[in-house]
């Protein structure tokens, strides 16, 4: 008897002798595949639902660092608390914070960017790139 190469479903041969074994077999594998793509269904759904409700925006924005020593800080006004920010890294992968989760820097021991109240704010520290003087920065807001 031979198989579908994908779902490896049975499928009888001519020569094949008539049982009920490989169609039940092919019921059940038919039943655990629709039940998992609904599930899987479902739970988009679910995460849809729940950016909606929260009637989540983008903001794609830029600000131009005002750092000239370490250790200078900047807060960028959005005017409201993002959910998240994310920054590019110069095509590898980008920056994200969310708030309770700001990036550190170990070497200056501090936090180099972090959510705030109506906002974010990041620091020039020799180690990282978040508030250079002049330096244009682009960054994508969920708020």
């Amino acid at each position: 008897m031979q198989q579908t190469e994908t779902y490896k479903l049975n499928k009888p041969g001519i020569d094949d002798p008539l049982a009920i074994a490989p169609l039940n077999e092919n019921a059940d594998a038919l039943e655990r595949e629709l039940t998992r793509v609904d599930t899987e269904k479902a739970a988009l759904d679910a995460r849809v639902t729940v950016l909606e409700a929260d009637k989540v925006r983008l903001i794609l924005g830029s600000y131009v660092g005002s750092g000239k020593n370490d250790k200078e800080t900047q807060n960028v006004q959005l005017g409201t608390t993002p959910k998240a920010v994310f920054f590019p890294n110069g095509g590898r992968s980008p920056y994200m914070i969310v708030p309770g989760t700001p990036i550190f820097d170990s070497y200056c021991n501090m936090n180099i960017a972090e959510i705030v109240e109506g906002g974010f704010q990041v620091v020039r520290d020799r180690h990282s790139d978040f508030n250079i003087n002049g330096t244009t920065y682009h960054f994508l807001a969920l708020v």
